[in-house]
């Protein structure tokens, strides 16, 4: 393995174990509901969301981690996509129910 990707993977697994004792903390009431999807949870996806960050969740969901915890992060992967392919189709300039199409390409 090159050891960029090592040193990745790394990093990727260090933001999850944070995310997960934020997450273990909301769940166990210590800090606020919401806390990490707030904080940890945010954080995470950002970098989960990338290709790269992607592709290692994929594999290391399956390994190690708690299925609760897998699934608020997936749950809010997903709603991160959603709300990405919503804010990339329509510009902030186009109000709000108005039909937007494709600029032409070249």
């Amino acid at each position: 393995m090159p050891p960029d990707q090592l040193r990745l993977e790394q990093v990727l697994a260090e933001y999850a174990w944070a995310a997960f004792h934020i997450w273990d903390g909301t769940q166990r009431g210590i800090f606020p509901k919401g806390t990490f999807e707030l904080t940890g949870g945010v954080a995470l996806c950002g970098v989960l969301g990338t290709a790269r960050g992607g592709a290692w969740w994929r594999s290391a969901k399956h390994t190690g981690c708690i299925s609760e915890f897998v699934a608020d992060v997936d749950a809010m992967l997903a709603k991160d996509t959603e709300v990405s392919v919503v804010h990339a189709r329509v510009p902030p300039s186009v109000p709000a129910g108005e039909v937007v199409s494709d600029p032409p390409l070249g």
